[in-house]
């Protein structure tokens, strides 16, 4: 079986979204959950993420060792109703926020500690996410489903397949 690597992103700052500490949390829980679910398990894919790159606004997916292509793609393109979708109890919530937290804040010596205002602001805004932030980041990724770019490394047959399910989908680039 051939696999294949699917990427897709776009910059969520040129929809007028501003950086809120919710993002960390709202972009982990949509890989723990929606692309684990979705890519991984029912997908057979060996691995997939998203990933929000705070400083350009970028916001990406990625698969890899995928047997999918466009299925892959569908899903990336369904974060936004997923989201808007969601519904969550105060318990999950919390342990979404916590999780988040071990990231952003991972363990560090005491003479290696240094908290920037930055930092704290985007701290304390990651402990007030709240499911109105999961419906608000929902707006701005639709921006990825709509003006985002898909870059795929498949084989000529499931690129051509793919194209002929959607014409004229994917664009041949030979890079190697």
């Amino acid at each position: 079986m051939q696999v294949n690597y699917v990427g897709k992103a776009g910059n969520i700052y040129e929809t007028g979204y501003r950086l809120h500490g919710s993002a960390y949390v709202v972009s982990k829980y949509i890989g723990n959950t929606w692309l684990w679910d979705r890519v991984r398990v029912s997908g057979g894919t060996y691995g997939g993420f998203c990933d929000f790159d705070t400083h350009s606004g970028v916001f990406s997916y990625l698969s890899y060792r995928d047997p999918n292509l466009l299925k892959t793609l569908y899903v990336y393109d369904g974060t936004a109703n997923f989201l808007r979708d969601l519904e969550l109890d105060d318990n999950t919530l919390t342990k979404a926020i916590i999780s988040t937290i071990g990231d952003v804040d991972s363990y560090q010596l005491p003479y290696a500690t240094s908290i920037s205002m930055r930092n704290m602001k985007e701290g304390e805004e990651i402990l007030s996410t709240s499911l109105t932030h999961f419906k608000e980041f929902a707006d701005a990724i639709e921006a990825v489903k709509n003006n985002g770019v898909a870059v795929v490394v498949a084989s000529l047959e499931d690129v051509a397949a793919a194209n002929e399910e959607r014409s004229g989908f994917l664009e041949v680039k030979k890079v190697l």
